[in-house]
């Protein structure tokens, strides 16, 4: 469907906007389309980082929920029966995974912290550690003369906002990945089915387009973005094969620009899924997400915390609990079909408009002082909102930022039809890139990485717990951090 909608764009497949739908139906669109009410937990003045910090939040959680579930039903007999699913970044997940473990022996269920199970690792994380390591392995600021590559495209476009460092400027990074994207598949089927030029009509597209019936074109489709597909190795499974095991006669340029490509649509993938709150198609993204991340590292921590996710919501846990989970990694907080958010992005805005009022206390800043403004942050900033809507005030960015506009594809699409990427030339090198396939799963020896997902399986299943090593210059506050806009 992505590529279908890549090709649209293009003067000869303009046929398939008629056919394609605007959002992808799924059997939850429904109750996902519902808005979300959001309601934010009073601030609690500890460090997730420290053991007995997470024991005295994980206390405060389960007080909290106790004091609503009363108030509620007049009893815990609910909370005991269901609990409450948590969920957070990779640290917050493996610390209370670990606080949890360090009461194991109390007598009582709020003792042993029962209540807030299960705990899962949030998809929005997950998205931004996945195009992190895309970076870490396309982009190389010392390739900027290597035309077709990351670099090259980031310096001939001025984006000087695409630095390789994706936790601090996610929304340019993901930005700009998904520009080349779209200019390297319609190469693709430029050099594909031999067309001269964009507007150029190729003979896979009959002259009678526009007078066929609707089936005929949804059929027609498919089977161009097939042909994609098939031909530039997107649906590539992992092989036994050596690793980094290399062919002399490989076109280095083409195999770049084909694992981009691979990357890219994904992110559109994982990106969709979000808008849709399709819960059906988390866990097959997610799995398609596991030889990524392990092509990087067979240490990753969000491929620990992805395996994770796939074993609680398909073997461990009950029907019902599945559900839960899904369903509350996205929020929907207009209503509508195609605007729902994953669950933890929608914490990083409530944690930015709270570090906004802390700010203007100015020197008053006190525990009591933060706990009392931090309380009115989602009432002040709807009350803002609605105000600057009222009298269209455009927001202030902060920052310096640029959107991709006509130019910037304009400016792709004449470097690669000049380069031709996908016009294979045996031997072709592509320099610091020597050693990339064409496929992320071609980087992989199937042997080793069953053995490194055994280890992972049983060390998740006997419930040990991996320490996170925190990258203090990569932690940023979430006021500096760029982050997507709600919708």
């Amino acid at each position: 469907m992505h590529v279908a909608r890549i090709l649209s764009d293009m003067k000869p497949f303009a046929w398939m906007k008629t056919v394609i739908p605007t959002h992808i139906h799924h059997s939850y669109s429904a109750s996902m389309s519902q808005r979300n009410e959001v309601f934010n937990l009073p601030i609690i003045h500890k460090n997730e980082a420290k053991y007995e910090d997470c024991l005295d939040i994980m206390d405060t959680m389960e007080n909290c929920l106790q004091q609503v579930y009363r108030e509620a039903h007049g009893n815990l007999e609910m909370l005991e029966k269901f609990k409450v699913v948590t969920g957070g970044d990779q640290l917050t997940k493996v610390r209370f995974d670990g606080a949890a473990n360090l009461r194991l022996l109390s007598p009582t269920a709020a003792g042993r912290l029962d209540h807030l199970k299960p705990r899962i690792c949030e998809l929005w994380h997950l998205k931004q550690d996945f195009l992190e390591k895309c970076y870490k392995i396309l982009y190389k600021a010392d390739s900027q003369r290597q035309e077709g590559t990351l670099s090259h495209f980031k310096n001939i476009l001025k984006k000087n906002n695409v630095t390789g460092k994706v936790k601090g400027k996610f929304q340019s990074h993901s930005d700009f990945l998904k520009l080349l994207t779209v200019c390297l598949v319609q190469e693709q089927a430029i050099e594909l089915f031999g067309m001269v030029d964009r507007n150029d009509i190729p003979s896979v597209v009959p002259e009678n387009i526009s007078k066929m019936s609707k089936p005929l074109k949804e059929n027609l489709m498919r089977q161009v973005a097939l042909l994609i597909l098939e031909n530039y190795e997107y649906l590539s499974e992992v092989k036994d094969l050596p690793k980094n095991s290399q062919d002399k006669n490989e076109d280095e340029l083409y195999n770049y620009c084909c694992n981009l490509c691979t990357w890219g649509l994904h992110l559109m993938q994982l990106d969709d899924m979000a808008k849709e709150g399709d819960i059906t198609r988390i866990i097959p993204n997610l799995k398609l997400c596991l030889p990524f991340l392990y092509s990087h590292s067979n240490r990753s921590k969000y491929l620990e915390q992805a395996i994770d996710y796939i074993c609680q919501t398909q073997y461990l846990l009950s029907p019902l609990n599945k559900i839960r989970v899904l369903e509350g990694s996205f929020i929907n907080l207009k209503g509508g079909i195609g605007n729902n958010i994953e669950a933890d992005l929608v914490q990083e805005h409530s944690v930015r408009e709270q570090k906004v009022l802390i700010k203007g206390l100015g020197a008053n800043k006190s525990e009591n002082a933060i706990s009392v403004v931090t309380a009115a942050a989602s009432a002040v900033t709807r009350i803002c909102n609605q105000f600057d809507e009222t009298f269209s005030v455009s927001k202030v960015s902060t920052r310096h930022t640029s959107k991709t506009s006509q130019k910037d594809h304009e400016i792709v699409q004449e470097v690669l039809q000049r380069i031709h990427p996908f016009k294979f030339q045996s031997g072709r090198k592509c320099a610091g890139f020597s050693a990339l396939k064409s496929n992320q799963c071609k980087q992989i020896n199937l042997n080793c990485m069953l053995s490194d997902y055994e280890q992972l399986l049983e060390r998740i299943l006997q419930g040990h717990i991996t320490i996170p090593e925190v990258d203090e210059d990569a932690v940023l506050s979430s006021d500096e951090e760029e982050i997507p806009e709600l919708p």
